[in-house]
């Protein structure tokens, strides 16, 4: 049994700034994609969990385009986001490093469906992946909007 990733809970888990580096490196030595959920669309938290190594992140709660647009500000380099210049451990010797990281880096917006949703959703997610998210994964949750799902509903678009 093998696994192309290791998903780092950091909303609900026990995982947090102090565990990522050594978390990421020891995926990077493995050669698994390290995945982190953060707790918060916080650009500081977002650029600042890629900074310490995950080559992806995960944020939840998102309930417009324009939480989902600050994800990819946070996340992305210029011309894409507005991420800082500084670079993690793998960027170091890394020729155009901003752009490898831009191409490389996996990001998801974990999109809640309640009835304040302002989001295209679900009839058209597509405006989202125009935006530069790597997945977008709705999760419908009991609610007036999807009240037939009882939860259950949960769609992944991976780009």
């Amino acid at each position: 049994l093998d696994f192309d990733g290791i998903w780092l809970e950091a909303e609900h888990g026990p995982v947090d700034f102090a565990d990522i580096s050594d978390i990421t490196r020891a995926c990077d030595l493995w050669g698994k994609t390290s995945i982190t959920r953060v707790h918060q669309n916080e650009p500081g938290v977002i650029y600042r969990t890629l900074d310490r190594g995950s080559q992806g992140i995960c944020v939840p709660h998102i309930n417009s385009a324009e939480e989902a647009r600050r994800v990819v500000d946070a996340a992305k380099f210029a011309p894409i986001g507005n991420r800082g210049l500084a670079t993690s451990r793998q960027g170091y010797g890394v020729d155009n490093y901003h752009q490898e990281s831009n191409d490389n880096s996996l990001v998801i917006v974990l999109i809640c469906l309640t009835a304040s949703t302002t989001l295209p959703v679900p009839a058209s997610p597509f405006v989202l992946i125009i935006e530069a998210p790597s997945a977008i994964l709705l999760v419908a949750s009991p609610n007036p909007v999807a009240p037939h799902t009882n939860g259950a509903l949960k769609l992944c678009l991976l780009i």
